[in-house]
Formats: structure tokens, C-alpha cells, sequence
């Protein structure tokens, strides 16, 4: 029997790129949507297509990017339901989409839910607003906060906030501030980066 696997969907726009970011993401003046879905869908029939990968479990898939949260819920289910009609998927398959503060909406938020997503990953960073400013992000702290009442609101009971330390404009009291701040949202998963 071959073994379960984990699927990575790689989504590379975004509303505007980070200074900080080396992973492959593009700002685009229009976000070829459509198309790129198609283009997965093709990848995704090439490789279910394939004997190393038929009837293998699926244990966790997770959108990244870039920024999957510029993308409709209709694509992202397109993408799910696919994936579902293909491959066995473990009843407590952990699904993850990831979400920019800056490109939150609840109704985007519910249908993500309702196409299967159940788990957002949010790319808080900071919540202090220097800092935000350094790092280049188009969210200021209320939205990140916001961000994560909607996700909560949305019924994502599951949900994860990145942190960025190390910035050469944090002090140690800013830090402290950004943690105590996270715990307030009680977060099942806080990933902390170092600002490289």
C-alpha cells in the first residue's frame, strides 16, 4: 500500500510584495484567475492520472502562496472538488488556506468554509504599526485584528497567525507586546519567523 500524502497548491499573486519575501509571488494589474485554475486542474489530472499517486490518502492540503485569499471561494472548491473526485481524502484531512489581512472579506470567508477550507493561516506579522510599515505590508494593526474576527466569525474554530522578530526596528518591549496581543486571539497554531 503506498503512503498517504500531504498536497501543496501553490497560488503566487498578491495585492502588493513584500520587501522581506523570496517566495515566488507576483503583482499582477489583473490576477489571471481563471486561467491559472485551469492550469492546477491540468497539473492535478497529470499526476492523478499517474500510478505512483492513485489511491494514495490525501492527510492534509494546503494553498499557499503568495496570497490564496485573492482568489474566490468558487476556485478554491473547483480545486477541492477535484481533489476529492481523485484521491481518498483522510476524514480529518487538514485543509489551509492562507489570508492577507489586507484581502479579507467575511463572505469570502464563509464560502471558503463552504467549499471545504477548514483552516486559515493569517499573515498578521506585527501588530504594532512602525513595524508593519517596515515590513512593507498593506494592512495596518486594527485590520489584522479585524482579519482575525472574521476568520474566527466565519466559523474557522481551527486558524494559525504568522509573527515576523528580528526586525531591525523591533525592541524587545515591541515583541512582548505582539505576543501578549496574539494570545488575546487564543491562536491553536502561531508560527514566529525570523527576519532574515
Amino acid at each position: 500500500m503506498l503512503p498517504p500524502f500531504s498536497l501543496y497548491i501553490h497560488i503566487p499573486y498578491c495585492v502588493s510584495k513584500c520587501p522581506y519575501c523570496d517566495f515566488n509571488s507576483h503583482v499582477v494589474a489583473q490576477i489571471p484567475e481563471q486561467s491559472y485554475t485551469d492550469a492546477l486542474l491540468q497539473e492535478l489530472k497529470f499526476y492523478g492520472g499517474s500510478d505512483d499517486w492513485r489511491g494514495r490518502i490525501v492527510q492534509s492540503i494546503f494553498f499557499g502562496g503568495g496570497t490564496p485569499s485573492t482568489f474566490a471561494p468558487r476556485s478554491i472548491g473547483k480545486l477541492l472538488a477535484w481533489v476529492a473526485a481523485t484521491f481518498p481524502i483522510n476524514a480529518d484531512c487538514e485543509i489551509t488556506l492562507e489570508a492577507n489581512p489586507g484581502a479579507v472579506d467575511s463572505d469570502k470567508f464563509f464560502g471558503y468554509r463552504d467549499a471545504g477550507v477548514n483552516r486559515i493561516s493569517v499573515g498578521v506579522q506585527s501588530f504594532q504599526p512602525r513595524l508593519l510599515k517596515f515590513l512593507g505590508r498593506i494592512h495596518s494593526a486594527d485590520e489584522a485584528r479585524k482579519a482575525l474576527e472574521i476568520v474566527r466569525g466565519a466559523g474557522f474554530d481551527n486558524f494559525s497567525f504568522d509573527l515576523i522578530y528580528a526586525n531591525p526596528e523591533q525592541t524587545l518591549a515591541d515583541l512582548e507586546a505582539d505576543l501578549n496581543e496574539a494570545m488575546k486571539f487564543r491562536p491553536p497554531h502561531l508560527s514566529a519567523y525570523n527576519l532574515t
